[in-house]
């Protein structure tokens, strides 16, 4: 009988950062609440906000959704069931965050009949639990076919007083342009500003990755392009990133971003004391479509003016990339590397294996600390035999 056993492994790395403010004071204390039972199919699902007298989260049992606020010593002190229903039919939760004085719960529903997905609204007390308004509506998005009916997302400004959120259009095709759209929101949920974007970039030769809004409720958007020689459609393709800016008086911007003899890998942003728009992420120097991490890199860039303030990089140690490998790799690595530099070519530069950006923390001193996570599974297959040598 064959048995495989799956190993995941985690790892975390923290870079760009000052070292003093990654090590935990010495007064550090850790307080363990009592068990907790919960019925089967139950559980705690997000923190909402906390303070020193109480911590306000939600949780689910089975079907029933609950914001629910404990005392200093996690005791529950007082919940409230939320009805993800409208008009009998039932919602789809998209997220729920304290907003101002208020927790804002957004859900959404798509009618097939109408061909409307429709994002949803209301406030709750976040002292008090009761709800302040009934589900009202922020968005909609039309659509033809019900697997293609677009989404909803959104993010919070750094100072918490703008809301984003992002409509993402229905896919109509390759050579249709990318479309999304976004509104901007003040804590009293009325609405600052809104747009509808149509780029000149096709569906198919362009993703958004990420969106963030900015203190004075200026959007920004990344993503990434594909560039294919039209003459060469069977040749691998290679990508490159880009920043676009949209503000409140129409000063739109379209940064490219760029690292000389290298591929990045994975990309963040956010901004900085001052304003200014911060990037990090991963670089590979083994082709954009390697795998592996060779070394990170740190871009700012003045929102004002659109130029690039800082552009530098940095490569892992190579103790830290093989710090896993196991001596087998090891020779298998370098029987490449002597086997590339007998034929004449440059063989490939010995990278990390791929990480998943987490967080990216940005401080006034102008460092920044990224935080990944490197996970990868090793498979390992026994054999074992019953007393007749049957596997």
């Amino acid at each position: 009988m064959k048995t495989t056993i799956s190993f995941i492994f985690l790892f975390t790395i923290y870079l760009f950062g000052n070292s003093q403010i990654l090590q935990l004071k010495e007064n550090v204390k850790i307080k363990w609440g009592e068990e907790i039972k919960m019925k089967k199919g139950s559980y705690f699902d997000d923190v909402l906000y906390a303070n020193e007298r109480t911590i306000c989260l939600t949780k689910w049992i089975k079907d029933d959704f609950i914001i629910e606020i404990q005392d200093k010593n996690l005791h529950p002190i007082l919940e409230q069931e939320i009805e993800l229903k409208i008009d009998k039919k039932k919602l789809s939760l998209e997220g729920i965050f304290e907003f101002g004085d208020n927790i804002v719960l957004m859900a959404s529903r798509s009618d097939k009949k109408s061909k409307i997905n429709t994002l949803y609204y209301k406030s709750i007390h976040k002292e008090t639990l009761k709800e302040k308004s009934d589900w009202s509506v922020l968005s909609e998005i039309s659509f033809l076919k019900k697997r293609r009916d677009g989404y909803f997302s959104y993010t919070l400004s750094d100072d918490e007083e703008k809301l984003l959120i992002y409509i993402s259009q229905p896919y109509d095709g390759d050579d249709s342009p990318e479309k999304f759209g976004f509104k901007v929101f003040d804590k009293t949920m009325d609405v600052l500003w809104d747009k509808d974007v149509k780029l000149k970039y096709n569906e198919n030769l362009f993703a958004i990755k990420n969106f963030i809004i900015s203190d004075m409720a200026d959007v920004y958007v990344i993503g990434r392009k594909l560039i294919r020689d039209v003459d060469k459609p069977k040749q691998i393709a290679s990508y490159e990133y880009h920043i676009l800016s949209y503000t409140f008086d129409n000063n739109n911007q379209d940064y490219q971003i760029e690292l000389e003899d290298k591929s990045i890998k994975d990309i963040t942003f956010g901004f900085n004391h001052v304003g200014n728009l911060v990037c990090g992420g991963f670089y590979s120097e083994n082709g954009t479509f390697s795998s592996g991490i060779k070394g990170t890199f740190y871009i700012v860039i003045d929102t004002e003016m659109g130029d690039v303030i800082s552009n530098t990089s940095k490569a892992l140690d190579e103790d830290f990339i093989t710090q896993d490998w196991s001596d087998r790799y090891k020779v298998k690595v370098e029987k490449k590397k002597a086997k590339a530099e007998r034929k004449g070519k440059k063989a490939k530069e010995i990278e990390a294996y791929k990480f998943d950006l987490k967080d990216f923390v940005i401080y006034k001193d102008g460092s920044a600390t990224i935080l990944a996570e490197q996970y990868y599974v090793r498979v390992v297959t026994t054999t074992t035999t019953d007393s007749n040598g049957n596997k």
